[in-house]
């Protein structure tokens, strides 16, 4: 008969076995779908950067089969104004970011579905 020594090792044993197939669910789920990632760092013509923007990841994945863009994601950026999404996209023949704020011209990117993509420096220009 095991102690409780005994029982605990084996339940943190259990406990590390169904992390550890979660883990591997997640990543073979993932393996399946298409994974989208872009990342960037939003500044305004000062050189500062723009904190709480939301940054919006658009496909044209409709299941209407329409050309119309819908949301996929969206994301605030930090205090340093970077951003960075990692999302399971819907099969699409285009993906774009779309970043929009008061007081500041509208800004798009058009980027390759299923990729990964470093915007690098984005600055948005007083409207």
């Amino acid at each position: 008969m095991a102690g409780p020594v005994g029982i605990a090792h084996m339940a943190g044993i259990r406990l590390t076995l169904l992390a550890e197939l979660a883990a591997l669910s997640m990543i073979l789920l993932t393996a399946c779908d298409p994974v989208t990632q872009v990342k960037g760092v939003v500044r305004d013509d000062n050189g500062h950067p723009l904190q709480q923007l939301a940054v919006v990841l658009e496909s044209d994945a409709h299941p209407s089969g329409g050309v119309a863009f819908q949301k996929e994601s969206e994301q605030k950026t930090g205090v340093d104004g970077a951003f960075n999404f990692v999302t399971i996209t819907a099969p699409a023949n285009q993906v774009r970011v779309r970043i929009e704020q008061a007081g500041y011209k509208s800004w798009r990117k058009d980027i390759e579905p299923n990729s990964t993509t470093d915007l690098g420096v984005i600055v948005l220009e007083p409207e």
